[in-house]
């Protein structure tokens, strides 16, 4: 049976299971946009709404991850997504879309000066960190018959991008995805 409507509520965690204090070669510690973790524990929500007018499927996201300082004393900016997801079943197993993303990403604190003092770069002066951002996706899933599995690509293209200070934006960025329903 296939919902004609549905609102699903997520909370989360994410954990520091990552690095923080990685160095170079030359031994000075290497920036913290750079470590494999961020030493953090960050509070996570997320609300969706779904809505079936079959063989079309709309969506609305939202999803919220509010960072806290890491052990490092490094805190990420918070951040904010917004979608408006759209999936249309062309064949039994087949679905396109199009999808417009909305992104907010705070500024970047270093509360102890450890990554930042003294500025050698662009990346140590966190005025440099935090954007908003809005990509238009188009999609193509595929279902793997009798499996429970799915294939995804995506390809993000920027349509507005607001970045603060100097720092790299996206070009475009293709994503692709292998998931499993048990």
């Amino acid at each position: 049976i296939r919902p004609s409507k549905r609102v699903t509520l997520g909370l989360g965690l994410k954990t520091p299971t990552g690095a923080v204090n990685e160095r170079s070669a030359s031994g000075s510690l290497i920036h913290a946009m750079m470590q494999p973790g961020s030493g953090s524990w960050d509070p996570i929500i997320m609300i969706n709404y779904m809505r079936g007018y079959y063989p079309l499927v709309v969506q609305a996201n939202l999803f919220y991850q509010m960072t806290t300082e890491g052990h490092g004393g490094y805190e990420f900016g918070d951040q904010l997504t917004a979608d408006i997801i759209t999936r249309y079943q062309v064949h039994n197993f087949v679905n396109i879309g199009l999808d417009l993303n909305g992104i907010y990403a705070g500024k970047d604190t270093d509360h102890d000066g450890r990554y930042s003092a003294p500025a050698t770069s662009l990346a140590d002066d966190t005025s440099n960190t935090g954007l908003v951002s809005v990509l238009l996706s188009p999609v193509v899933q595929v279902k793997l018959p009798g499996s429970g599995g799915s294939a995804e690509l995506k390809l993000q293209v920027p349509l507005y991008q607001n970045a603060n200070g100097e720092q790299l934006v996206l070009d475009y960025r293709a994503i692709g995805r292998l998931s499993w329903s048990f």
